[in-house]
């Protein structure tokens, strides 16, 4: 799994594709604890580290799920 791959929760990533995308507007996040907050903010860290071939990958995963 890539999230296991990148040492991040699906979450941070999942946020973190959709911060990468450009035809996103604005990237809403519920959170009902500190630790989600956090979790949730993580994702801008992960953003600056993931590489382009990592963001290459979520594209084609993100394909491959509305396929």
């Amino acid at each position: 799994m890539l999230a296991e791959d990148l040492e991040t929760s699906p979450a941070r990533l999942a946020i973190a594709f959709a911060l990468a995308n450009p035809l996103v507007a604005s990237v809403l996040f519920g959170a009902t604890s500190p630790d989600q907050v956090a979790q949730n903010v993580g994702a801008l860290q992960l953003l600056a580290r993931l590489t382009g071939e990592e963001l290459s990958i979520l594209r084609r995963l993100a394909v491959n799920a509305t396929a």
